[in-house]
């Protein structure tokens, strides 16, 4: 599970929608964790994403993760300025 919300203060000035950023950091993250089998860690998943996405913005953004083999739960909050 993942939530991202873009920063509001960005603006049309700056030629940047806040909700792409987070919505391709969100698609960036699922990506890294199918591609992986669902082994990455949620840590992982967010850094992978993070590099992947190229364009301008910024996002507050949380991956849970609970493995099929695994009673724990992980979880990574993160702050991404690009």
């Amino acid at each position: 599970m993942g939530v991202a919300d873009g920063v509001g203060s960005w603006s049309a000035d700056d030629g940047v929608d806040p909700a792409n950023y987070s919505r391709d950091l969100m698609r960036a993250a699922a990506y890294s964790i199918e591609a992986s089998g669902a082994k990455v860690c949620a840590r992982l998943a967010l850094a992978d994403a993070h590099l992947t996405v190229k364009h301008a913005g910024s996002s507050t953004s949380m991956v849970a993760l609970l493995p099929p083999d695994s009673n724990v739960l992980q979880v990574w909050t993160a702050w991404f300025n690009a």
